[in-house]
């Protein structure tokens, strides 16, 4: 699976990166300021791709011992390890979404 994803850190100085600037690929439309960062955005590929494969399997966990041909304790424990990763920038989102 070949996504392109989103820059979150500088290729130069390796400083995260903000997004100040939105753009409407039909009518032009700019927009500027500070956006709330993604929450999937600064996951590692491998981390993105377990989540994208999560997803489309409804969480189906044989499904996605098949797919990655990992093991039972190994899907859960990644799906742990990737929640708590998410989980304080999904909090952080959850709240500023709320405002």
């Amino acid at each position: 699976m070949s996504i392109k994803r989103l820059v979150t850190i500088c290729p130069s100085c390796n400083s995260p990166i903000e997004v100040v600037k939105l753009q409407c690929t039909k009518c032009g439309l700019t927009m500027e300021g500070k956006f709330s960062e993604c929450p999937f955005c600064s996951l590692p590929t491998e981390d993105f791709q377990f989540m994208i494969s999560f997803l489309l399997n409804e969480g189906q966990i044989t499904e996605i011992e098949k797919e990655l041909n990992i093991s039972y304790p190994t899907v859960k424990k990644r799906l742990e390890f990737l929640l708590d990763k998410l989980r304080p920038m999904l909090q952080k989102f959850q709240k500023e979404s709320k405002v």
